[in-house]
């Protein structure tokens, strides 16, 4: 059945087994609630990125009586559609993945037939009620300004006038009620506006704080730090490079531990050490040799030399007095050497000069004996 294409105001009408009631001063179809608390129905879904098409437990009479949010954001009506009677509702587009998806079926008169589907349906329901209770008061004077007229009519029964005028009382005490719950109906939508307000603000301040905390926080995808960074606990770093573009390097331990990831209870197998970069020329190393056992040093990043230990520096240290020996024997020898080239210089010089004598006195006998 479809709705009656020149309604009065106050008419109702049955639609798909809802009923309806029209007013004139809004030019609304309002759907006429059933006594008692209004009930809904709930389902929850998660998104996946590529599913559109969800199946509710409960098949709504009216698609403006559904309610969809996703992570808490109440979606407009052309974000999703829903048929009447089927309990299926369709997305325009995959809801993301992970996504929290809610939908809120009002099973008896929550939302006005011509709701925006974006609100609340209860608030949009209690408005219209007080704004139906206004007009059934105004058609209740109306009745009684009849009645009244026909109290002044001589001619009309005074049985007639009575039966008017007790109808006319029964409506005015009826629109009073109407009107008494219509007042109800609004003080609790103002009340719920109320706390929807609270709602909102204490929702404002947890996304200004979550908003501030976002600005602050360091993005997990990484980023830079501009100022100081104080760790009051312990720091691991999960990476394969640490690099520290520093000009001092402060350490409060007085050992530095490498390998410290060896299983503690296996043997070890690899070489640890200090590396020393030097650019364009060859690295040298500081390394401990596992498999011989002893500290190694390269200046050539080729050739590797081992350290001195004990057994090595008691060889060198005998090897070195050896040496010292054998230079103190030659250092007398040396001086022996000497003391023997001098003495032999000293009869050198004798014979020297005593060759110099016997010369001069031949020469002066070969003078006298020839007159020279």
């Amino acid at each position: 059945m479809a709705f009656p294409t020149s309604p009065t105001n106050g008419l109702t009408a049955v639609v798909n087994g809802i009923t309806y009631v029209y007013s004139s001063t809004y030019g609304t179809w309002t759907i006429v609630p059933a006594s008692g608390n209004i009930a809904i129905n709930t389902d929850t879904f998660i998104g996946d990125g590529t599913t559109t098409a969800f199946t509710m437990s409960y098949a709504p009479k009216d698609a403006n009586n559904v309610v969809v949010n996703i992570n808490g954001v109440i979606q407009l009506l052309d974000a999703y559609t829903v048929t009447v009677d089927s309990t299926t509702i369709t997305f325009s587009s995959p809801p993301t993945v992970n996504a929290k998806i809610n939908t809120i079926v009002f099973k008896s008169g929550a939302v006005s037939a011509n709701s925006g589907g974006g609100g609340s349906g209860t608030d949009a329901w209690v408005r219209t009620q007080a704004n139906n209770a206004y007009d059934t008061a105004n058609s209740a004077g109306s009745f009684a300004n009849g009645a009244f007229t026909a109290a002044n009519s001589a001619t009309t029964t005074a049985t007639s006038g009575a039966s008017f005028a007790n109808g006319a009382f029964l409506a005015a005490n009826s629109a009073t009620t109407t009107a008494t719950s219509g007042a109800s109906f609004a003080n609790g939508a103002f009340t719920q506006a109320n706390t929807a307000t609270t709602t909102a603000t204490s929702g404002a301040s947890f996304a200004n704080a979550a908003f501030t905390k976002a600005n602050n926080a360091l993005p997990l995808t990484g980023g830079t730090i501009s100022g100081d960074v104080s760790v009051t606990g312990n720091l691991t770093i999960v990476g394969y490079n640490v690099f520290a573009n520093t000009g001092s390097v402060w350490i409060k331990d007085n050992i530095i531990t490498l390998n410290a990831a060896i299983d503690q209870a296996s043997a070890p197998a690899f070489n640890a050490g200090v590396e020393v970069d030097r650019g364009s020329s060859a690295n040298t190393y500081l390394l401990w040799n596992e498999s011989t056992g002893k500290w190694t040093f390269t200046d050539n990043s080729s050739n590797y030399f081992n350290m001195a230990d004990a057994a090595r520096l008691d060889s060198s240290y005998a090897a070195a007095n050896s040496g010292a020996s054998f230079a103190n024997g030659a250092f007398l020898a040396a001086n022996a050497a000497y003391a023997q080239a001098n003495s032999a210089a000293s009869f050198a010089n004798s014979a020297f000069i005593t060759a110099n004598s016997t010369t001069r006195a031949q020469s002066m006998t070969m003078g006298i004996l020839f007159g020279a």
